[in-house]
Protein backbone atom coordinates (compact mmCIF):
# COMPACT_ATOMS: atom_id res chain seq x y z
CA UNK A 1 0.00 0.00 0.00
CA UNK A 2 2.61 2.58 0.98
CA UNK A 3 4.66 1.69 -2.43
CA UNK A 4 1.52 2.39 -4.57
CA UNK A 5 1.12 5.56 -2.43
CA UNK A 6 4.60 6.79 -3.21
CA UNK A 7 3.98 5.95 -6.83
CA UNK A 8 1.02 7.55 -6.82
CA UNK A 9 2.15 10.98 -5.25
CA UNK A 10 5.28 10.91 -8.05
CA UNK A 11 2.70 9.94 -11.08
CA UNK A 12 0.95 13.29 -9.55
CA UNK A 13 3.93 15.59 -9.74
CA UNK A 14 5.09 14.61 -12.76
CA UNK A 15 1.61 15.22 -14.10
CA UNK A 16 1.59 18.66 -12.61
CA UNK A 17 4.59 19.63 -13.83
CA UNK A 18 3.07 19.03 -17.62
CA UNK A 19 0.64 20.31 -17.07
CA UNK A 20 1.43 23.64 -14.96
CA UNK A 21 5.21 24.55 -16.48
CA UNK A 22 3.59 25.98 -19.56
CA UNK A 23 2.08 28.82 -17.24
CA UNK A 24 5.64 29.44 -15.94
CA UNK A 25 6.79 30.11 -18.97
CA UNK A 26 7.01 32.68 -21.66
CA UNK A 27 4.06 31.64 -24.06
CA UNK A 28 4.79 30.84 -27.54
CA UNK A 29 3.12 31.87 -30.75
CA UNK A 30 0.56 29.03 -31.23
CA UNK A 31 0.95 27.05 -34.61
CA UNK A 32 -2.18 27.31 -37.50
CA UNK A 33 -5.00 25.66 -36.01
CA UNK A 34 -5.33 23.53 -39.08
CA UNK A 35 -2.06 22.58 -38.85
CA UNK A 36 -2.15 21.58 -35.08
CA UNK A 37 -5.16 19.63 -36.03
CA UNK A 38 -3.66 17.64 -38.25
CA UNK A 39 -1.28 16.31 -36.19
CA UNK A 40 -3.38 15.40 -33.40
CA UNK A 41 -5.70 13.55 -35.85
CA UNK A 42 -2.07 11.66 -37.01
CA UNK A 43 -1.25 10.61 -32.99
CA UNK A 44 -4.83 9.49 -32.54
CA UNK A 45 -4.20 7.46 -35.43
CA UNK A 46 -1.16 5.90 -34.68
CA UNK A 47 -2.38 5.67 -30.95
CA UNK A 48 -5.51 3.45 -32.42
CA UNK A 49 -2.97 1.47 -33.89
CA UNK A 50 -1.78 0.26 -30.73
CA UNK A 51 -4.57 0.13 -28.92
CA UNK A 52 -5.40 -2.38 -31.68
CA UNK A 53 -2.46 -4.02 -31.17
CA UNK A 54 -2.66 -4.83 -27.49
CA UNK A 55 -6.29 -5.97 -28.17
CA UNK A 56 -7.79 -2.94 -26.11
CA UNK A 57 -10.45 -2.34 -29.01
CA UNK A 58 -11.82 -4.80 -31.26
CA UNK A 59 -11.44 -4.76 -35.14
CA UNK A 60 -14.65 -3.55 -36.20
CA UNK A 61 -14.42 -0.81 -33.69
CA UNK A 62 -10.93 0.19 -34.92
CA UNK A 63 -12.16 0.61 -38.18
CA UNK A 64 -14.75 2.51 -37.47
CA UNK A 65 -12.44 4.96 -35.37
CA UNK A 66 -9.92 4.76 -38.01
CA UNK A 67 -12.53 6.07 -40.52
CA UNK A 68 -13.56 8.87 -38.69
CA UNK A 69 -10.20 9.91 -37.56
CA UNK A 70 -9.34 9.83 -41.32
CA UNK A 71 -12.15 11.68 -42.24
CA UNK A 72 -11.76 14.57 -40.03
CA UNK A 73 -8.32 15.17 -40.94
CA UNK A 74 -9.01 14.95 -44.65
CA UNK A 75 -11.36 17.90 -43.86
CA UNK A 76 -8.67 19.87 -42.05
CA UNK A 77 -6.35 19.04 -45.17
CA UNK A 78 -8.94 19.97 -47.82
CA UNK A 79 -10.10 23.10 -46.27
CA UNK A 80 -6.45 24.53 -44.71
CA UNK A 81 -5.96 26.40 -47.89
CA UNK A 82 -9.08 28.19 -47.79
CA UNK A 83 -8.96 29.13 -43.96
CA UNK A 84 -8.49 32.67 -43.00
CA UNK A 85 -4.56 33.29 -41.03
CA UNK A 86 -5.19 33.08 -37.23
CA UNK A 87 -5.34 36.48 -34.74
CA UNK A 88 -2.17 37.83 -33.55
CA UNK A 89 -1.61 36.03 -30.08
CA UNK A 90 -2.88 38.74 -27.00
CA UNK A 91 0.39 39.17 -25.20
CA UNK A 92 -1.44 39.46 -21.99
CA UNK A 93 -2.72 35.92 -22.59
CA UNK A 94 0.79 34.60 -23.48
CA UNK A 95 2.60 35.91 -19.83
CA UNK A 96 3.34 33.64 -17.05
CA UNK A 97 0.44 33.30 -14.11
CA UNK A 98 2.43 31.80 -11.28
CA UNK A 99 -0.85 32.10 -8.93
CA UNK A 100 -3.28 30.55 -11.92
CA UNK A 101 -0.46 27.71 -11.57
CA UNK A 102 -0.46 27.27 -7.82
CA UNK A 103 -4.12 27.37 -7.71
CA UNK A 104 -4.62 24.59 -10.04
CA UNK A 105 -1.66 22.51 -8.48
CA UNK A 106 -3.50 22.49 -5.19
CA UNK A 107 -7.31 21.86 -7.28
CA UNK A 108 -5.87 19.10 -9.08
CA UNK A 109 -3.72 16.88 -6.20
CA UNK A 110 -6.77 17.71 -3.68
CA UNK A 111 -9.69 16.32 -6.21
CA UNK A 112 -7.69 13.61 -7.40
CA UNK A 113 -6.85 12.25 -3.78
CA UNK A 114 -10.40 12.68 -2.49
CA UNK A 115 -11.70 10.60 -5.80
CA UNK A 116 -9.33 8.24 -5.08
CA UNK A 117 -10.11 8.34 -1.31
CA UNK A 118 -13.96 7.57 -2.08
CA UNK A 119 -13.67 5.00 -5.00
CA UNK A 120 -10.07 3.75 -5.34
CA UNK A 121 -9.48 -0.29 -4.41
CA UNK A 122 -5.61 -0.24 -4.12
CA UNK A 123 -5.67 -3.36 -2.62
CA UNK A 124 -6.98 -5.84 -5.97
CA UNK A 125 -4.50 -7.82 -7.04
CA UNK A 126 -3.02 -7.96 -10.96
CA UNK A 127 -5.67 -9.96 -12.83
CA UNK A 128 -2.96 -13.66 -14.07
CA UNK A 129 -2.18 -13.96 -17.63
CA UNK A 130 -3.76 -17.00 -17.67
CA UNK A 131 -7.54 -15.40 -16.71
CA UNK A 132 -7.30 -12.51 -19.30
CA UNK A 133 -9.52 -12.59 -22.34
CA UNK A 134 -7.27 -12.65 -25.60
CA UNK A 135 -8.70 -12.04 -28.87
CA UNK A 136 -7.80 -15.66 -30.84
CA UNK A 137 -8.61 -14.33 -34.00
CA UNK A 138 -5.91 -11.36 -33.80
CA UNK A 139 -3.22 -13.86 -31.67
CA UNK A 140 -3.58 -16.20 -34.68
CA UNK A 141 -3.04 -12.97 -37.09
CA UNK A 142 -0.10 -11.95 -35.19
CA UNK A 143 1.28 -15.02 -35.30
CA UNK A 144 0.85 -15.33 -38.97
CA UNK A 145 2.76 -12.22 -39.58
CA UNK A 146 5.36 -13.40 -37.77
CA UNK A 147 5.46 -16.66 -39.41
CA UNK A 148 5.42 -14.90 -42.85
CA UNK A 149 7.82 -12.39 -42.20
CA UNK A 150 10.46 -15.36 -41.71
CA UNK A 151 9.19 -17.16 -44.69
CA UNK A 152 9.80 -13.61 -47.13
CA UNK A 153 13.11 -13.68 -45.35
CA UNK A 154 14.49 -17.65 -46.37
CA UNK A 155 12.34 -16.62 -49.45
CA UNK A 156 12.33 -13.74 -50.96
CA UNK A 157 11.33 -14.22 -54.34
CA UNK A 158 7.67 -15.74 -53.16
CA UNK A 159 5.34 -13.49 -54.27
CA UNK A 160 2.60 -15.06 -52.37
CA UNK A 161 4.31 -15.08 -49.07
CA UNK A 162 4.47 -11.34 -49.73
CA UNK A 163 1.17 -10.72 -50.63
CA UNK A 164 -0.45 -12.89 -47.56
CA UNK A 165 2.16 -10.99 -45.31
CA UNK A 166 0.51 -7.44 -46.87
CA UNK A 167 -2.79 -8.29 -46.16
CA UNK A 168 -2.24 -9.80 -42.82
CA UNK A 169 -0.52 -6.59 -41.92
CA UNK A 170 -3.20 -4.17 -43.37
CA UNK A 171 -5.40 -6.48 -40.92
CA UNK A 172 -3.50 -5.65 -38.33
CA UNK A 173 -3.41 -1.92 -39.16
CA UNK A 174 0.03 -1.58 -39.57
CA UNK A 175 0.00 0.01 -42.79
CA UNK A 176 3.41 0.98 -43.30
CA UNK A 177 4.86 -2.58 -43.29
CA UNK A 178 1.63 -3.57 -45.43
CA UNK A 179 2.82 -0.65 -47.81
CA UNK A 180 6.74 -2.69 -47.97
CA UNK A 181 5.20 -5.65 -48.46
CA UNK A 182 2.88 -5.08 -51.29
CA UNK A 183 5.46 -3.34 -53.49
CA UNK A 184 7.53 -6.25 -53.07
CA UNK A 185 4.48 -8.54 -53.88
CA UNK A 186 2.94 -6.50 -57.16
CA UNK A 187 6.59 -7.17 -58.01
CA UNK A 188 6.32 -10.91 -58.06
CA UNK A 189 2.18 -11.69 -58.84
CA UNK A 190 0.17 -10.58 -61.00
CA UNK A 191 -1.24 -7.10 -60.50
CA UNK A 192 -4.99 -7.33 -60.55
CA UNK A 193 -7.07 -4.48 -59.90
CA UNK A 194 -7.93 -6.04 -56.37
CA UNK A 195 -4.12 -6.38 -55.53
CA UNK A 196 -3.23 -2.88 -56.66
CA UNK A 197 -6.75 -1.41 -55.30
CA UNK A 198 -5.20 -2.59 -51.87
CA UNK A 199 -1.87 -1.56 -52.19
CA UNK A 200 -3.23 1.90 -52.92
CA UNK A 201 -5.29 1.97 -49.82
CA UNK A 202 -2.68 0.86 -47.51
CA UNK A 203 -0.29 3.95 -48.86
CA UNK A 204 -3.32 5.99 -48.35
CA UNK A 205 -3.54 4.85 -44.59
CA UNK A 206 -0.36 4.60 -43.83
CA UNK A 207 0.28 8.76 -44.58
CA UNK A 208 -2.85 9.34 -42.50
CA UNK A 209 -5.51 9.61 -45.00
CA UNK A 210 -4.40 11.69 -47.62
CA UNK A 211 -4.38 10.61 -51.17
CA UNK A 212 -1.73 11.93 -52.58
CA UNK A 213 -1.45 12.43 -56.66
CA UNK A 214 0.13 9.00 -57.44
CA UNK A 215 -2.16 7.35 -55.56
CA UNK A 216 -5.12 9.33 -57.29
CA UNK A 217 -3.91 8.35 -60.23
CA UNK A 218 -3.20 4.53 -59.40
CA UNK A 219 -6.79 4.42 -58.57
CA UNK A 220 -8.32 5.78 -61.77
CA UNK A 221 -5.89 3.17 -63.22
CA UNK A 222 -7.56 0.19 -60.85
CA UNK A 223 -11.06 2.06 -62.15
CA UNK A 224 -10.25 1.59 -66.02
CA UNK A 225 -10.20 -1.94 -65.54
CA UNK A 226 -12.67 -2.91 -62.99
CA UNK A 227 -14.86 0.25 -62.98
CA UNK A 228 -17.07 -1.21 -59.89
CA UNK A 229 -14.17 -1.54 -57.17
CA UNK A 230 -15.74 0.00 -54.24
CA UNK A 231 -12.02 0.79 -52.74
CA UNK A 232 -10.82 2.96 -55.76
CA UNK A 233 -13.80 4.84 -55.71
CA UNK A 234 -14.26 5.86 -52.12
CA UNK A 235 -10.94 6.84 -52.35
CA UNK A 236 -11.51 8.49 -55.54
CA UNK A 237 -14.17 10.50 -53.95
CA UNK A 238 -11.86 11.25 -51.01
CA UNK A 239 -9.36 12.68 -53.38
CA UNK A 240 -12.06 14.66 -55.04
CA UNK A 241 -13.06 16.25 -51.33
CA UNK A 242 -8.97 16.64 -50.67
CA UNK A 243 -8.90 19.49 -53.50
CA UNK A 244 -12.08 21.08 -53.05
CA UNK A 245 -13.75 19.42 -55.74
CA UNK A 246 -17.05 19.07 -53.43
CA UNK A 247 -19.60 18.36 -56.01
CA UNK A 248 -17.61 15.72 -57.45
CA UNK A 249 -16.69 13.55 -54.17
CA UNK A 250 -20.26 13.85 -53.25
CA UNK A 251 -21.71 12.47 -56.67
CA UNK A 252 -18.81 9.82 -56.06
CA UNK A 253 -19.58 9.00 -52.39
CA UNK A 254 -23.77 8.64 -53.77
CA UNK A 255 -22.70 6.59 -56.41
CA UNK A 256 -20.73 4.37 -54.54
CA UNK A 257 -23.54 3.94 -51.50
CA UNK A 258 -26.19 2.89 -54.13
CA UNK A 259 -24.31 -0.14 -54.37
CA UNK A 260 -23.89 -1.48 -51.05
CA UNK A 261 -26.19 -3.15 -49.51
CA UNK A 262 -28.07 -2.41 -46.24
CA UNK A 263 -26.11 -2.97 -42.54
CA UNK A 264 -22.40 -2.37 -44.57
CA UNK A 265 -20.55 -0.16 -42.20
CA UNK A 266 -18.74 2.06 -44.41
CA UNK A 267 -22.39 3.35 -46.38
CA UNK A 268 -22.39 5.36 -42.52
CA UNK A 269 -18.82 6.04 -43.52
CA UNK A 270 -19.60 7.75 -46.74
CA UNK A 271 -22.70 9.15 -45.47
CA UNK A 272 -20.84 10.80 -43.01
CA UNK A 273 -18.50 11.70 -45.88
CA UNK A 274 -20.39 13.50 -47.59
CA UNK A 275 -22.75 15.99 -44.67
CA UNK A 276 -18.58 17.00 -44.24
CA UNK A 277 -18.23 17.79 -48.27
CA UNK A 278 -21.72 18.92 -48.28
CA UNK A 279 -20.84 21.40 -44.94
CA UNK A 280 -17.57 22.36 -46.82
CA UNK A 281 -19.36 23.39 -49.99
CA UNK A 282 -22.16 25.49 -48.32
CA UNK A 283 -25.19 23.14 -48.84
CA UNK A 284 -27.40 20.82 -47.95
CA UNK A 285 -26.43 17.23 -47.70
CA UNK A 286 -28.10 15.14 -49.91
CA UNK A 287 -29.99 11.89 -48.61
CA UNK A 288 -27.84 8.87 -49.10
CA UNK A 289 -29.24 6.63 -51.92
CA UNK A 290 -31.51 3.15 -50.67
CA UNK A 291 -29.27 0.08 -50.28
CA UNK A 292 -28.66 -2.39 -53.00
CA UNK A 293 -30.43 -5.49 -52.85
CA UNK A 294 -28.23 -8.15 -50.47
CA UNK A 295 -27.42 -11.06 -52.01
CA UNK A 296 -28.76 -14.26 -51.50
CA UNK A 297 -26.82 -14.96 -48.74
CA UNK A 298 -28.40 -18.54 -47.35
CA UNK A 299 -28.13 -19.80 -51.38
CA UNK A 300 -24.43 -18.81 -50.92
CA UNK A 301 -24.10 -20.50 -47.53
CA UNK A 302 -26.11 -23.55 -49.19
CA UNK A 303 -23.41 -23.80 -52.24
CA UNK A 304 -20.75 -23.82 -50.38
CA UNK A 305 -21.71 -26.37 -47.70
CA UNK A 306 -22.80 -28.15 -51.10
CA UNK A 307 -18.86 -27.85 -52.23
CA UNK A 308 -17.39 -29.31 -49.16
CA UNK A 309 -20.32 -31.78 -49.03
CA UNK A 310 -18.89 -33.43 -52.42
CA UNK A 311 -15.23 -32.82 -51.71
CA UNK A 312 -15.81 -35.15 -48.12
CA UNK A 313 -17.51 -37.74 -50.47
CA UNK A 314 -14.79 -37.75 -52.94
CA UNK A 315 -12.31 -38.01 -49.84
CA UNK A 316 -14.04 -41.19 -48.99
CA UNK A 317 -13.19 -42.53 -52.06
CA UNK A 318 -10.25 -41.61 -52.16
CA UNK A 319 -8.78 -41.03 -48.73
CA UNK A 320 -4.93 -40.84 -49.75
CA UNK A 321 -5.50 -37.12 -50.68
CA UNK A 322 -3.07 -35.87 -47.59
CA UNK A 323 -3.96 -32.57 -49.75
CA UNK A 324 -7.71 -32.75 -49.80
CA UNK A 325 -8.03 -33.83 -46.60
CA UNK A 326 -5.79 -30.14 -45.56
CA UNK A 327 -8.47 -28.44 -47.66
CA UNK A 328 -11.40 -30.18 -46.08
CA UNK A 329 -9.70 -29.15 -42.31
CA UNK A 330 -9.61 -25.72 -43.69
CA UNK A 331 -13.63 -25.22 -44.91
CA UNK A 332 -14.52 -26.84 -41.98
CA UNK A 333 -12.46 -24.48 -39.72
CA UNK A 334 -14.09 -21.78 -42.26
CA UNK A 335 -17.80 -23.21 -41.51
CA UNK A 336 -17.08 -23.24 -37.88
CA UNK A 337 -17.41 -26.96 -37.74
CA UNK A 338 -14.39 -27.09 -35.50
CA UNK A 339 -14.73 -31.40 -34.32
CA UNK A 340 -14.82 -32.19 -38.39
CA UNK A 341 -11.99 -29.72 -39.01
CA UNK A 342 -10.21 -31.47 -36.52
CA UNK A 343 -11.16 -35.03 -37.84
CA UNK A 344 -9.95 -34.39 -41.33
CA UNK A 345 -6.56 -32.53 -40.30
CA UNK A 346 -5.89 -36.21 -38.79
CA UNK A 347 -6.61 -37.96 -41.67
CA UNK A 348 -3.75 -35.77 -43.34
CA UNK A 349 -1.20 -36.03 -40.33
CA UNK A 350 -2.29 -39.77 -40.44
CA UNK A 351 -1.25 -39.96 -44.20
CA UNK A 352 1.56 -37.15 -43.60
CA UNK A 353 3.02 -38.04 -39.96
CA UNK A 354 6.01 -35.76 -40.52
CA UNK A 355 4.30 -32.60 -42.18
CA UNK A 356 4.66 -30.19 -39.13
CA UNK A 357 2.02 -28.11 -40.97
CA UNK A 358 -0.67 -30.37 -40.91
CA UNK A 359 -0.03 -31.11 -36.88
CA UNK A 360 0.60 -27.48 -35.94
CA UNK A 361 -2.81 -26.79 -38.32
CA UNK A 362 -5.03 -29.38 -36.02
CA UNK A 363 -3.46 -28.27 -32.78
CA UNK A 364 -4.70 -24.59 -33.40
CA UNK A 365 -7.85 -25.67 -34.65
CA UNK A 366 -8.07 -27.65 -31.68
CA UNK A 367 -7.25 -24.53 -29.25
CA UNK A 368 -10.16 -22.41 -30.95
CA UNK A 369 -12.94 -21.20 -28.80
CA UNK A 370 -11.08 -22.25 -25.72
CA UNK A 371 -11.68 -20.69 -22.46
CA UNK A 372 -9.00 -18.40 -21.35
CA UNK A 373 -8.90 -20.92 -17.88
CA UNK A 374 -9.29 -23.91 -19.63
CA UNK A 375 -6.32 -26.54 -20.03
CA UNK A 376 -5.00 -27.36 -23.58
CA UNK A 377 -6.49 -30.52 -24.87
CA UNK A 378 -3.68 -33.54 -24.46
CA UNK A 379 -3.51 -33.99 -28.14
CA UNK A 380 -2.84 -30.70 -29.38
CA UNK A 381 -0.11 -29.82 -26.49
CA UNK A 382 1.25 -33.22 -27.69
CA UNK A 383 1.17 -31.89 -31.71
CA UNK A 384 2.82 -28.40 -30.29
CA UNK A 385 5.89 -29.78 -28.51
CA UNK A 386 6.27 -32.31 -31.40
CA UNK A 387 6.22 -29.01 -33.92
CA UNK A 388 8.60 -27.15 -31.88
CA UNK A 389 11.05 -30.15 -31.45
CA UNK A 390 11.36 -30.63 -35.41
CA UNK A 391 11.50 -26.88 -35.78
CA UNK A 392 12.62 -24.91 -32.95
CA UNK A 393 11.80 -21.51 -34.41
CA UNK A 394 8.11 -22.17 -35.13
CA UNK A 395 6.55 -18.70 -33.83
CA UNK A 396 2.77 -20.23 -33.07
CA UNK A 397 4.42 -23.11 -31.43
CA UNK A 398 6.31 -21.28 -29.14
CA UNK A 399 3.63 -18.91 -28.20
CA UNK A 400 1.15 -21.72 -27.22
CA UNK A 401 3.45 -23.54 -25.19
CA UNK A 402 4.46 -20.33 -23.41
CA UNK A 403 0.52 -20.09 -22.89
CA UNK A 404 0.01 -22.98 -21.83
CA UNK A 405 2.74 -23.38 -18.92
CA UNK A 406 1.54 -20.26 -17.96
CA UNK A 407 -2.21 -21.89 -17.64
CA UNK A 408 -0.65 -24.36 -15.31
CA UNK A 409 1.65 -21.87 -13.05
CA UNK A 410 4.94 -22.96 -14.94
CA UNK A 411 6.03 -19.23 -14.82
CA UNK A 412 9.82 -19.72 -15.81
CA UNK A 413 8.64 -22.70 -18.75
CA UNK A 414 6.50 -19.89 -19.93
CA UNK A 415 9.19 -17.26 -20.47
CA UNK A 416 11.55 -19.77 -21.41
CA UNK A 417 9.10 -20.36 -24.63
CA UNK A 418 8.42 -16.99 -25.07
CA UNK A 419 12.18 -15.85 -24.83
CA UNK A 420 13.02 -18.12 -27.63
CA UNK A 421 9.99 -16.13 -29.66
CA UNK A 422 11.24 -12.41 -29.06
CA UNK A 423 14.57 -14.02 -29.71
CA UNK A 424 12.97 -14.53 -33.87
CA UNK A 425 10.93 -11.15 -33.88
CA UNK A 426 12.23 -7.61 -34.87
CA UNK A 427 13.14 -6.02 -31.29
CA UNK A 428 10.91 -3.08 -32.22
CA UNK A 429 7.98 -4.58 -33.99
CA UNK A 430 4.14 -4.91 -32.28
CA UNK A 431 4.44 -8.95 -32.16
CA UNK A 432 7.54 -8.43 -29.46
CA UNK A 433 5.97 -5.69 -27.55
CA UNK A 434 3.25 -8.25 -27.20
CA UNK A 435 5.62 -11.34 -26.15
CA UNK A 436 6.92 -8.62 -23.55
CA UNK A 437 4.08 -7.66 -22.48
CA UNK A 438 3.16 -11.64 -21.54
CA UNK A 439 6.65 -12.00 -20.27
CA UNK A 440 6.47 -9.10 -17.45
CA UNK A 441 2.80 -9.95 -16.53
CA UNK A 442 4.09 -13.61 -15.51
CA UNK A 443 7.31 -12.80 -14.32
CA UNK A 444 5.28 -10.03 -11.87
CA UNK A 445 3.32 -13.41 -10.53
Amino acid sequence: MSLFLIAAAALTVVVLALVLLPLLRDGAPAPERAAFDRAVYRDQLRELERDEARGMIGTAEAATARLEIQRRLLGRTAGAAVRPAPPPIDPARSARSPALALALALLLAGSAGSVYMAAGRPELPGQPLAQRVLDPEEVQLRLAVAELGRKVTDEPRNGEAWLLLARASAALGQWTDAVEAYREALALVPATPEIRAAALEATVLAAGGVVAPASQEGFEGVLAEEPANPIARFYLAAAHAQAGRHDAAIAGWQALAADLPAGVSIRDEVARRVAASARAAGIAAPPIPPPAEPPDQAAREEMIRGMVARLAARLEEEPDDADGWQRLGRAYSVMGEQEKAVQAYARAGALRPDDMAIALAEAQTMLEGLAPTAPFPPRALDMLRRVAAADPRQPAALWHLGVEAAKRGAMAEAVGYWDRLLALLPPDSDDARMVRAAVDAVKRR
